[in-house]
């Protein structure tokens, strides 16, 4: 059992068994009764929330040299995710050394084949105009369209985004 679902676990116990013991006093009920409610809540929530809660909480890690090395692979092979992976690395300089231009090439490359996170993070490409250096003039209008792309293939994220470039036109108006 892990230390973090531990804590929950403790917690949220306490806090069910507060809240039992509270409300059947409220209602009247006797002391003993409400403390003996207490302590079988206490345990019946721990007990349970130790059998749900998981015992080893991943931490997301840093991408490394070697999942770099993977990725740009099977990336070549022609593994969209793989591609947009690639490309996302390259932008954040995560496991190699940040460079736009190719940031560019395989974030397009996934876009291209339809995507949609890849369409999302070209689209804000165009939209914030950090990459005009290398071939990605600022364009509003083409970077809506590529999240809008995104959004009619179900990408909540290009939904989200679409709803407020849509909102923000609407209030400038």
């Amino acid at each position: 059992m892990s230390l973090i679902s531990l804590c929950i676990a403790l917690l949220s116990a306490f806090f069910a068994s507060h809240y039992a013991v509270r409300r059947y006093l409220e209602l009247g009920k006797s002391v003993a009764f409400c403390l003996n409610l207490g302590v079988l809540t206490f345990v019946v929530v721990f007990g349970a929330l130790l059998l749900v809660l998981p015992s080893h909480w991943s931490m997301p890690r840093m991408p490394t040299s070697r999942t770099f090395i993977e990725t740009a692979k099977v990336a070549e092979q022609g593994d969209v995710k793989a591609q947009y992976n690639l490309g996302m690395m390259y932008s954040m300089g995560q496991a190699v050394a940040r460079d736009k231009t190719k940031a560019v090439y395989w974030t397009r490359k996934a876009a291209e084949q339809g995507y949609s996170e890849a369409q999302v993070a070209l689209g804000n490409m165009y939209i914030n105009g950090e990459y005009q250096n290398e071939g990605i003039p600022k364009d509003y209008r083409q970077g809506k369209e590529l999240i809008r792309k995104a959004a009619e293939q179900g990408n909540v994220w290009a939904k989200m985004l679409l709803y407020n470039m849509e909102y923000q036109e609407k209030n400038r108006e």
